[in-house]
């Protein structure tokens, strides 16, 4: 693992409060075997079959549940197998038979479709209560299901963000005293509250030299004791909330999917670069087992509860690795700190997890 930080935003007013302010800021083979012989197949295979109406399209995807309920356990790769499957199986049907709903027998269909659909889905969690999952467990899930179309304007515009954000890797910090850090963190913002943006350059100009800032403050993490961070905090919305109504302003300047492309994105570095600074801290024993265990707990648990389907496709393929890499760190470090209280469920939010993606597939 790398010395240097590499994603996310605390924005806070002492690490003592941090959990606070971040809480606000989802049998074998045979029995694979059988699950795809009756109905939960390849893609190539569900688009062979031929239904003469909803009702056997129905019927079929009846045999997929009943297949699922046979099934007592699968491990992970067991588990994304039967995922794809029903999931083609479910994008043939409800392409061809329930993509709206018309007239009474229609309306029908769909309630049965749906109830199938939401059954199915309750099995599939099951199976992945079934067994303790971990948190490499969910990025391997991830990593094989996580596909989300995109048009080649959105595909452009985050192959430039990528390009964009990997070149603020290069940029000196600060190299300045806690207190320092933090009074030129808020001098920038508010410079940039006072100016506001008038062209897409301003924006992008503040996301560089946001990150400078936030790279910087998060250098001194472990040192920052009773430093006030309202301003912040409080600031730092109040930027994100002027770059958000510039796509709804009528200046034309951002049509909302590119502000969220980029806005996603940018929370996907802070996340991350949070995430593992918190980890490096605690490897290297800057953090002992006192009153900042919980904080520290909050942050390295943030990005697997914030992020979604989106912001997994809009991640880099370095950015997936450095999560491959906290899943695996995080245990560890929750040992370190003394298994601190919190409100989690640290042994279940993996399973929680791959049950929360799979009902958003």
């Amino acid at each position: 693992m790398t010395s240097n930080p590499t994603e996310r935003q605390i924005e806070s007013l002492t690490v003592k409060t941090l959990p606070k302010i971040i809480l606000h800021a989802g049998k074998a083979f045979i029995a694979a075997l059988v699950f795809v012989l009756y109905g939960c197949n390849s893609d190539a295979d569900s688009d062979k079959r031929i239904y003469r109406s909803p009702f056997d399209a129905l019927e079929d995807y009846a045999s997929c549940l009943h297949q699922l309920n046979s099934i007592d356990m699968a491990d992970t790769k067991q588990l994304i197998e039967l995922v794809k499957e029903w999931k083609a199986l479910d994008d043939t049907i409800a392409s061809r038979f329930f993509r709206e709903p018309y007239g009474v027998e229609n309306n029908r269909t769909d309630s049965s479709y749906i109830c199938i659909r939401d059954s199915i889905v309750m099995r599939l969690g099951d199976l992945a209560g079934a067994q303790k999952r971990t948190l490499s467990d969910y990025c391997l899930l991830v990593a094989s299901l996580n596909t989300q179309p995109a048009d080649s304007a959105t595909l452009a515009l985050e192959k430039s963000m990528h390009h964009f954000l990997g070149s603020m890797d290069g940029t000196t910090t600060f190299r300045l005293t806690p207190k320092a850090t933090i009074e030129k963190y808020e001098s920038m913002l508010d410079s940039t509250i006072a100016s506001g943006f008038t062209s897409k350059q301003q924006v992008f100009d503040y996301l560089g030299a946001e990150d400078k800032a936030f790279r910087s403050f998060l250098e001194h993490l472990p040192k920052l004791g009773n430093i006030p961070l309202t301003k912040v905090r409080d600031n730092s919305a109040e930027v994100m909330k002027q770059i958000i109504t510039l796509a709804s302003d009528g200046s034309g300047m951002f049509q909302p999917t590119e502000l969220v492309t980029i806005l996603t994105m940018r929370n996907n570095r802070r996340l991350i670069q949070n995430a593992l600074q918190c980890v490096n801290d605690i490897r290297t024993g800057k953090v002992g087992k006192d009153n900042r265990a919980s904080a520290y707990m909050w942050m390295i648990i943030q990005p697997w509860i914030s992020f979604d389907s989106l912001s997994y496709s809009l991640m880099s393929e370095a950015q997936f690795k450095t999560m491959g890499i906290l899943a695996a760190e995080t245990p560890k470090c929750i040992e370190k700190l003394g298994n601190p209280d919190f409100p989690i469920d640290i042994e279940e939010l993996p399973t929680l997890l791959m049950c929360t993606f799979i009902s958003t597939l």
